[in-house]
């Protein structure tokens, strides 16, 4: 089975970010037939130097690199996702982003509960580290180099997501999966409820959630961009995505039959 792995970048990322997350995924125990690198709107100097970054962990590997620059701030990261997936010359691939430390057997792990079918989408537990307080914790003195679940004891203010079948925002799956779901909902602009679509979208289709029950990646806090994680801004916009429609009146004929 061939598969591609992508990685996406964007703004509120910093270098420290990236070199953290290409290091753990430079160290994974099954390499890809493809890396792919997505850059969304970087500055010059910030694609020059993730460009450095990746040459030290990618030289010699099969890659191809994207430093997408546009002036539409509404390019967010549905529309980011679906370029860099539509791009990877594979049906499989590994969806991987620059605030996360992996744990280096994330890939194989993911694989193989993939297990080639490509109605089904694997992901893992989630660990959010609280790495945005004004004196964060030193990542580099939990040794994580050495093994990324010594992470797992940066546990003050951490916040372990275990909904990794409605909201696990690195995972393997099939374009075929894509296709069903619609990919991702590009209405749905800044910081919201992109990835719970994508997989509510997919589950609707017929499409299997496969959750390894580990933690195997290890978020690293970031802002959030334009606007913040508003959550009340991001509910009208989700309500107002074309994908709404069907589902609003499928609920009103669902009422209405229970009304009789």
């Amino acid at each position: 089975m061939k598969w591609t792995l992508i990685m996406s970048m964007f703004r509120t990322l910093t270098l420290p970010h990236l070199e953290r997350s290409l290091y753990s995924l430079s160290r994974q125990t099954v390499k890809p037939d493809e890396f792919l690198f997505f850059d969304n709107n970087p500055t010059y100097s910030s694609a020059r130097s993730a460009l450095d970054t990746l040459q030290f962990y990618w030289r010699g590997k099969t890659s191809s690199c994207h430093f997408c620059q546009h002036e539409d701030p509404s390019k967010t990261l549905s529309w980011a996702n679906n370029r860099a997936i539509q791009l990877c010359n594979t049906d499989v691939f590994v969806f991987a982003r620059a605030d996360f430390i992996y744990d280096f057997q994330f890939c194989e792990r993911v694989l193989a509960a993939y297990a080639d079918e490509p109605m089904s989408y694997a992901t893992s537990w989630m660990w959010g580290m609280n790495y945005l307080d004004t004196n964060p914790p030193d990542l580099e003195s939990f040794k994580w180099r050495e093994n990324p679940k010594n992470l797992l004891h940066n546990d003050v203010g951490a916040r372990p997501e275990k909904a990794s079948h409605l909201d696990g925002p690195t995972f393997c799956t099939s374009k075929q999966a894509m296709d069903a779901a619609g990919w991702y909902d590009e209405t749905l602009t800044f910081w919201g409820f992109d990835q719970q679509d994508l997989q509510t979208q997919m589950m609707r289709n017929g499409v299997k959630m496969k959750v390894i029950p580990e933690f195997l990646y290890f978020h690293m806090d970031h802002p959030a961009g334009p606007g913040g994680r508003d959550l009340v801004r991001a509910k009208e916009v989700w309500l107002k995505s074309p994908r709404r429609v069907p589902e609003i009146l499928a609920e009103e004929a669902r009422l209405k039959a229970i009304s009789k």
